[in-house]
């Protein structure tokens, strides 16, 4: 399984509110899981500068899939 499956798994057992700070735009509030498809889509990771989760063990995965690309 890899680490965005997990991080997914993860989302939808311990669903929050989650902030996207976006380089180029103003900062998003979405979904657990929308925050994960986000955070590990290539083309877009590359543009968000942090998430920020109701949960410091779910923030550290998503900034975890932001930087790993």
């Amino acid at each position: 399984m890899t680490q965005a499956k997990k991080v997914a798994q993860y989302a939808r057992s311990h669903l929050q509110a989650v902030r996207i700070v976006w380089v180029d735009r103003a900062p998003q509030v979405v979904g657990a899981v929308e925050a994960v498809e986000l955070c590990s889509d290539y083309s877009v990771s590359g543009r968000i500068v942090a998430a920020v989760a109701q949960e410091k063990r779910f923030e550290d995965m998503l900034n975890g899939l932001i930087d790993a690309d």
